[in-house]
């Protein structure tokens, strides 16, 4: 199908991205991903901010991503999803075909070019692919204000799964140790974020390791915090239920419940579930493991855990949100994240976390990371035992997990943010008045 074209631009002469006498903006945000049941993390935050954006009619919103065929898919009068064919996906490379996710890594997407020209404000949410260079030529060639958002710590993924990938041959593993391949292609891909952002008018980052990288590329009065939300009907402690989760997935009632969320791969570091647990170990302290998600670790996870591990796949946000507030504890490892929104869904149950003390989420202002103990502890990514030491330990002082969870509950309930409230807060000042911000 072809693609349906947006309406004619502002009025010729007024300001790119600012509403004036009650214009509306016409913002383009580019997604380089599919959108699918398997989508992560960086496609959900965006259908979470097109829901929100529907009661705000001074935008009108598109959110590119990529898709099997040409297409739009209307959300609202001023809000729809619009899916562009790839020109090269990495879906071609048949050594990419485990990669967490699939992009188009073509130099330039003439479709794209093509409506962008609709738009007063363009937002890229990656800076090395086919939308985003697209955007840069376009938004410079046109003088549309630019803006950007990092929502994937791609040069830390690209070095972590090159690496794995090499590991499994010998020509892979020389050009991983002698000529350090997985670091050169993270530096690469540094390079050319530090380049997309100076192009940017705005900058949103959403971590302090990120922000700190902004500020080595542009002048800190174009970075701004963009903060995540949550579904307070979907993650709550209301929705604890292990009756339901033993009809679900049989999981008696008396056992530790641990959950993790997220894909199954190594750029999730989930090789500590590995490193850290068996299957023996696990019925000794009376655990059990629940994973929501898919991902190619999960045959290896399932035969080294054995009967001490469910597998839900992806599920849809209601039985999430009903598996973190069933859960004692959520055990995310990953070392590789820019914000980890299931942290939060968590701590909106009333569950308590571990977390990787590598992870970007720490050392963060915001008071949705884990203070002290009073949600849940970080540990060292890195050193397995550690995880294990200290699961032992909670699984023995049970009351010590629910108090976490108590007081995350409280707590989220009362100053979580919705998707609706960061929209207004963070995205559309911005989107408004992109040259003045």
């Amino acid at each position: 199908m072809s693609i349906i074209q947006s309406s004619p631009r502002a009025v010729s002469g007024s300001e790119p991205g600012r509403a004036t006498n009650g214009q509306t903006v016409r913002v383009a945000v580019l997604v380089n991903l599919f959108r699918n049941e398997t989508s992560g993390g960086h496609v959900k935050c965006w259908e979470h901010f097109a829901n929100a954006a529907i009661r705000e009619k001074s935008i009108d919103l598109t959110i590119y991503f990529s898709g099997d065929e040409n297409h739009t898919e209307v959300r609202s009068d001023n809000v729809r999803y619009r899916y562009l064919r790839p020109v090269f996906s990495t879906a071609k490379l048949p050594f990419l075909r485990g990669a967490p996710d699939q992009t188009d890594i073509a130099f330039y997407h003439p479709r794209l070019a093509e409506t962008l020209d609709n738009y007063d404000v363009v937002h890229t949410t990656d800076a090395y692919f086919a939308f985003a260079d697209t955007a840069v030529r376009v938004a410079g060639k046109r003088h549309i204000p630019l803006i950007h958002s990092v929502h994937t710590d791609t040069p830390g993924y690209t070095r972590t799964f090159t690496q794995e990938l090499l590991e499994k041959t010998q020509a892979g593993r020389f050009l991983a140790r002698e000529l350090r391949l997985p670091e050169r292609l993270e530096r690469y891909l540094e390079r050319k974020l530090a380049q997309h952002q100076k192009r940017a008018a705005v900058t949103f980052t959403s971590s302090p390791h990120h922000r700190a990288q902004a500020e080595t590329a542009v002048p800190a009065s174009q970075i701004r915090e963009l903060d995540r939300g949550i579904d307070k009907d979907c993650f709550s402690p209301r929705h604890h239920d292990r009756s339901r989760l033993r009809f679900l997935y049989g999981i008696p009632e008396d056992r530790f419940l641990v959950a993790y969320a997220g894909r199954l791969d190594c750029c999730k570091n989930i090789r500590l579930f590995l490193d850290a647990f068996d299957r023996d170990w696990l019925e000794a302290h009376n655990i059990h493991l629940l994973f929501a998600g898919q991902g190619e670790a999960r045959s290896i996870i399932a035969a080294h855990l054995g009967d001490r591990a469910i597998f839900t796949g992806n599920i849809h946000q209601q039985n999430l949100g009903m598996i973190l507030a069933s859960a004692d504890l959520l055990v995310f490892p990953s070392m590789l994240e820019t914000f980890g929104n299931v942290v939060r869904e968590s701590l909106a149950s009333g569950t308590g976390v571990l977390l990787a003390q590598e992870g970007g989420m720490t050392g963060d202002a915001r008071p949705s990371q884990v203070k002290g103990e009073e949600f849940g502890l970080y540990l060292p990514g890195r050193e397995p035992n550690v995880w294990r030491e200290t699961l032992a330990g909670l699984s023995a002082d049970q009351a010590r997990v629910r108090s976490w969870g108590r007081a995350a509950g409280i707590w989220a309930g009362r100053h979580l943010p919705t998707w609706h409230d960061v929209l207004v807060s963070d995205l559309l000042p911005v989107w408004h008045n992109p040259v003045e911000t």
